[in-house]
């Protein structure tokens, strides 16, 4: 069976360790930027809510549907983002509905429900549905950049990883086993001394190669 080289193991080690980095990385930041999305657009939506409570408290509590219709659709056709709203009385019957006609049977979105009240004295509920497609794109655009930069970050630390331990680890073994090997063919020629770094359980199995080569030598 053909060996692979300790490098090839090293670089192959680094690459999937990068690679399950990269997964563990993207699926926290999908997760913490989904729960910061909705958090942000749950604000919006009660902002919006209040809003309209607001302007329509009136037609609110005098159940004026026409009204409140038109400013539903008002309301919906000036911004995207809001896919329907509802309005309930004091009862929890439905008085006025509006909502937008092309909608995906798969998006997502975040309803809001808040009560209509006017000091102390509840009137009727509104629950508004906003969607987050354009914020799931905004989502997406941050991992995939986080993902990518995790990468790049992971990448550099493996090379410097790798330059090291060929530096420090591979480079004077590779020059002990060539003493030993000269040692043991009973070959004499001048080798690479150990650089000045090597450790000292190199320079521990140098001499000790040193020895060899004496006894060799008698």
């Amino acid at each position: 069976m053909k060996r692979t080289g300790i490098l090839f193991q090293i670089v192959l080690s680094l690459s999937l360790a990068a690679l399950l980095v990269a997964f563990v990385v993207g699926a926290v930041a999908r997760r913490y930027e989904g729960n910061r999305l909705r958090d942000q657009l749950t604000e919006q939506a009660g902002l919006t809510v209040s809003l309209l409570s607001g302007l329509m408290l009136e037609s609110i509590i005098v159940e004026d549907v026409p009204v409140l219709e038109t400013g539903l659709h008002e309301a919906v056709s000036r911004n995207p983002k809001i896919l329907s709203i509802q309005i309930l009385n004091g009862e929890g019957d439905l008085i006025a509905s509006v909502g937008r006609t092309q909608m995906g049977d798969e998006e997502d979105f975040v309803t809001y429900e808040q009560s209509v009240e006017l000091e102390g004295f509840k009137f009727g509920t509104m629950m508004v549905q906003w969607s987050m497609l354009d914020g799931q794109a905004l989502v997406q655009q941050k991992v995939r950049f986080t993902i990518m930069w995790t990468v790049v970050a992971v990448a550099v630390l493996s090379m410097l990883v790798l330059f090291l331990v060929n530096m420090l680890a591979l480079q004077p073994l590779q020059t002990i086993h060539l003493r030993m090997s000269d040692a043991i063919s009973g070959m004499r020629r001048r080798t690479a001394e150990l650089p000045w770094y090597a450790s000292r359980e190199f320079w521990a199995l140098n001499f000790s190669v040193g020895v060899l080569e004496d006894t060799f030598a008698e």
